[in-house]
């Protein structure tokens, strides 16, 4: 598949310069070839830019003089990333149900659905038109998968998990597994039957060996567009809003509610029952076991204003001076109070 860079322009609404050249694909700088499409950013990036064998580079104006083929955007990365789509070629569809596949006779399946080797489709299952499910997948009874999804190797959606339309889940996530529910008895730990289930909204994506666990007696729930990274634990009860990232090893306890549009970054723990408001940032590896509100950024264990968690990062690496300076105040204060002490001739 090849365009050319009048053709990207247009369809883009961007500003050709130079040649227009014809794409075959994209590459880095440093490894683009004479047919493939890159892209310049950072002014710390030039050098490279000026180097590149690249056919043509996405570039803001103000590198307009520098290239001698271009596209010319304000925002250069984001332009380069809806071209890199015209090149990055899904899975194919459409091949139908593999001899070495199962799905259940009660099960409903769109013809153009493709069942690789190996897959599960449980009964009262339904899955909708161009859905890929790849070898080694499980898809449990009254499961309901949307239009256009991709299941790579060994995803398992337990019985009634629900996927919206254009749902990408990578190799290894369990949607659907029981939430981690128990409680105390004189027989001694009772498990809560967890009878609920997943509901996952379109446009969504779920990294490797994720888990979200079925709710124990309604829904867990991921909103629309909600991208989630890999080893990423969601438990029981869990309303994740639209639009968030959620970012690798985190953990979201159980009945947690998240606002649309929240990010957080890698390693962040939200303690039970927590509420995290529309727009807030929450730094790596910080620990949250209070409601944090709409747009705030906060960060550390316990959880702070960002700004508050950064001067005291900063005042933590000098705690050992400070504490030989206090030492030696101590010392003079001493020193100067058993010279003024009662009694004492002080001159």
């Amino acid at each position: 598949m090849s365009y050319q860079l009048s053709d990207l322009a247009e369809r883009f609404g961007l500003t050709r310069k130079g040649l227009d050249k014809e794409i075959t694909g994209v590459g880095a700088l440093e490894s683009a070839g004479p047919n493939e499409l890159s892209f310049l950013a950072d002014h710390r990036q030039l050098d490279k830019a000026l180097a590149s064998q690249a056919a043509a580079l996405v570039v803001t104006p103000e590198f307009a003089p520098e290239v001698e083929n271009a596209l010319l955007s304000p925002e250069p990365y984001l332009s380069f990333v809806r071209i890199m789509h015209l090149f990055a070629a899904g899975p194919q569809t459409g091949q139908g149900v593999h001899d070495f596949a199962f799905v259940s006779p009660a099960a409903r399946l769109d013809p153009s659905v493709t069942c690789h080797p190996f897959s599960y489709v449980g009964a009262d299952a339904e899955i909708g038109k161009d859905t890929v499910l790849f070898p080694g997948c499980y898809v449990g009874d009254n499961c309901r998968i949307g239009e256009r999804c991709i299941l790579y190797p060994n995803v398992v959606l337990m019985d009634g998990t629900a996927l919206g339309n254009d749902v990408v889940i990578h190799p290894g996530a369990v949607l659907g597994a029981d939430g981690f529910g128990y409680i105390p008895s004189p027989e001694g730990i009772l498990k809560v039957p967890q009878v609920g289930h997943v509901e996952v909204g379109h446009h969504v994506e779920i990294g490797a060996l994720a888990a979200i666990d079925r709710a124990t007696l309604d829904t867990t729930r991921i909103g629309h567009q909600t991208k989630i990274d890999n080893l990423v634990q969601i438990a029981h009860n869990v309303s994740l809003g639209n639009a968030c990232l959620i970012v690798a090893q985190t953990g979201i306890s159980g009945s947690c509610t998240v606002g649309d549009q929240v990010i957080m970054g890698g390693q962040v723990g939200l303690g039970d029952h927590v509420n995290v408001g529309d727009k807030a940032m929450l730094g790596a590896k910080a620990g949250f076991h209070k409601d944090v509100p709409p747009g705030a950024r906060q960060s550390g264990y316990p959880a702070m204003d960002h700004k508050t968690f950064r001067r005291a990062s900063v005042l933590t690496a000098k705690l050992p001076e400070l504490s030989r300076r206090i030492k030696q105040l101590e010392q003079q204060v001493a020193e100067l109070a058993a010279q003024l002490a009662p009694g004492e001739d002080n001159g």
